[in-house]
């Protein structure tokens, strides 16, 4: 047990008490009530920075699985594009320029693990890609054309859970920009 008292009696620097317990922050003199209520008023700003920088952290995260997005996109479509930047759709084989096409998934775009995986992306064409939601019969043949049992493979990975982190997404995105502009010499805008 201490032998400071913790508080002492007088006049609040806050509030119009006089002569009441008092705690003495500083130089200064504060009634209970006034020092519990600074005390409540400090920790509601310490939380409220806290959700703020989670909040914030959160948001960083969702501007780079955006900006990831928009760079495999772009790097699937112009990769399979010609020198005069046409491409033909995965699935039924249209043909247009790299700009009007979407870059369609195998294993749809919620499954974390395969999102970026240059194996689940092909281009397509609006159609196929948004009418016909990915043209899937099409696309998993195709797959398995391309490589046997591909379609079967990515199923498979598909049902195993992945969290990307951060640091994950940024070196991924450093990558795909670094191929994005070697694949953009070759065509001509």
């Amino acid at each position: 047990m201490s032998l400071i008292p913790r508080s002492k009696f007088g006049d609040c620097s806050n509030c119009d008490a006089q002569n009441t317990e008092c705690v003495k922050v500083g130089k200064y003199l504060f009634c209970l009530k006034c020092r519990n209520a600074d005390k409540m008023k400090k920790q509601v700003e310490k939380a409220s920075a806290k959700i703020l920088k989670r909040s914030d952290l959160e948001s960083d995260k969702s501007y780079l699985i955006q900006d990831l997005d928009d760079a495999i996109s772009r790097y699937v479509r112009i990769k399979e594009a010609d020198s005069t930047g046409r491409v033909n759709c995965y699935t039924c084989n249209s043909r247009g320029h790299w700009k009007e096409f979407d870059c369609g998934h195998y294993i749809p775009r919620a499954n974390m693990s395969l999102r970026w995986d240059l194996r689940n992306l092909r281009p397509q064409c609006k159609t196929c890609n948004q009418l016909n939601y990915g043209n899937i019969e099409s696309f998993a043949k195709n797959l398995n054309e391309e490589q046997a049992g591909l379609a079967a493979q990515l199923l498979d990975d598909s049902r195993e859970p992945y969290k990307w982190s951060r640091d994950e997404m940024k070196q991924l995105l450093i990558d795909i920009r670094a191929k994005l502009k070697v694949v953009e010499t070759k065509i001509i805008s």
